[in-house]
């Protein structure tokens, strides 16, 4: 097993700080959602055009690796989606070119049950898995919102035709919404 943290739980830190923590307790790598006051990862310096073969090599010298990149793109939302879907193209983009596999995607914005339309969030993924699988990224649906109750994540994943697709699992949101234990089967 392979463990990682998120730069969510440190968003004061720079990118050498995390890095330096991130070897320091043991991790093998590092799952990117912010990088200190930059939300938003395809903005970060360390991932430009020009900083981000330094930054790949200075994570390969010390063993770490990006697991994931972590949007906040919420799929399932008519308002805004627009929005959404071209900021999950843009993470994907940039995970291409960093070589890191997997994106996270959205239901919603918010991790408690609420108003979602499904329909357009498996509508939006099936593209999302599509336009990933072109670039060697699996983009990764969180189980949060409705998505937090496994039989409604099964169903949706079973409706999406590409092998290129995938759950981020955050065990909290099906335990505290659905009363889910980490055990139950997906």
């Amino acid at each position: 097993m392979k463990l990682s943290f998120s730069t969510l739980g440190c968003p004061d830190w720079s990118w050498s700080i995390v890095l330096s923590a991130a070897k320091d307790i043991g991790m093998d790598g590092v799952e990117v959602r912010c990088v200190g006051s930059e939300l938003y990862a395809p903005h970060c310096a360390e991932f430009s055009e020009e900083n981000a073969p330094a930054t790949m090599e200075r994570l390969a010298k010390l063993g770490l690796t990006i697991p994931v990149l972590d949007s906040n793109a919420s799929i399932a939302l008519a308002e805004g989606s627009a929005m959404a879907m071209r900021e999950a193209r843009e993470y994907i983009d940039l995970a291409a070119r960093i070589g890191t596999p997997y994106v996270r995607v959205m239901c919603i914005p918010v991790p408690q049950p609420a108003d979602a339309d499904l329909e357009l969030c498996s509508r939006q993924y099936a593209e999302l898995c599509a336009y990933g699988e072109s670039r060697g990224v699996t983009p990764l649906l969180e189980t949060n919102g409705p998505l937090g109750d496994s039989s409604v994540m099964k169903s949706l994943m079973d409706g999406i035709p590409s092998a290129n697709k995938g759950v981020l699992w955050d065990i909290h949101h099906p335990y505290r919404y659905f009363g889910e234990s980490p055990a139950t089967p997906y």
